[in-house]
């Protein structure tokens, strides 16, 4: 039978930072959801362990070449953090939908809160931030970067996400990792939203503004803005600047915040 839904903390390293989020969001749901923490390092063999009492996944530098799938370029960072999210996936299939929480991600409330607000969308396949299309954002870097030998997908329908924090249904990484081994490689904040939403797979913002955003949830968990680049340069979820403590706004995702 699978399970509800699990949390994953990506972080480069094991550190305090990880420990603390980790052990903030087991509080607050007060282990009522399994959560991991993956963890980047340079060793080549996938290990589980219960050191400090935290589920901790050890991946690999070179995830993709576990996988048998080709990579954006020849580096983790940028653009194939999902590929760890689909290495665990593949050795815990049994969970229903599977949230990856960057480590640099905080929410000015009880994360409780924001988990149990979606748990009646489950019908919807991918949860994230800032979904945008092509045509509102044509100069954002990553566009191009989605791409086949053999197909093309037109930059006018594809589509962007900002991604520290996401959920992503069983089905819809399936259907990820199945893309990936026919050849299809990019940046995973173009490659997630437009081959599942043009796979039919059902996404939703949840949060800021845009097409995306279900009715009576704008600007409900974050703030963002939008412009031609899609730099994210305002609001709660932004790419840059840094930022050192959480801001004012009660309730609300923060995105980078290196504490």
């Amino acid at each position: 039978m699978a399970k509800n839904q699990i949390i994953l903390i990506l972080t480069r390293d094991l550190n305090d930072i990880s420990f603390k989020l980790y052990d903030e969001i087991n509080k607050h749901l007060r282990s009522s959801i399994d959560i991991f923490i993956l963890s980047n390092t340079d060793i080549s063999k996938y290990i589980y362990s219960s050191d400090y009492k935290r589920n901790i996944y050890i991946f690999g530098t070179c995830v993709w070449d576990d996988l048998n799938i080709q990579p954006l370029g020849e580096k983790f960072v940028p653009g194939n953090t999902h590929l760890a999210l689909l290495k665990f996936f593949l050795d815990y299939p049994d969970y229903e939908s599977y949230w990856l929480i960057e480590d640099d991600v905080r929410f000015s409330g009880n994360w409780s809160l924001l988990f149990n607000t979606f748990n009646n969308f489950t019908h919807f396949d991918f949860l994230s931030s800032h979904i945008r299309s092509y045509i509102q954002e044509p100069y954002w870097y990553w566009w191009e970067t989605l791409e086949h030998d053999s197909f093309e997908i037109p930059l006018e329908i594809r589509l962007r996400s900002f991604n520290p924090i996401y959920r992503i249904s069983n089905n819809a990484l399936s259907y990820i990792y199945n893309i990936h081994k026919i050849g299809w490689k990019g940046h995973y904040e173009v490659l997630l939203p437009t081959m599942l939403y043009l796979g039919n797979y059902k996404i939703l913002d949840f949060g800021g503004s845009g097409h995306f955003v279900s009715e009576g949830f704008q600007n409900r968990f974050y703030t963002s803005e939008s412009n031609h680049y899609g730099s994210l340069s305002q609001g709660t979820m932004k790419y840059r600047p840094i930022s050192r403590k959480i801001g004012s706004l009660k309730n609300k995702l923060y995105h980078p915040i290196k504490l």
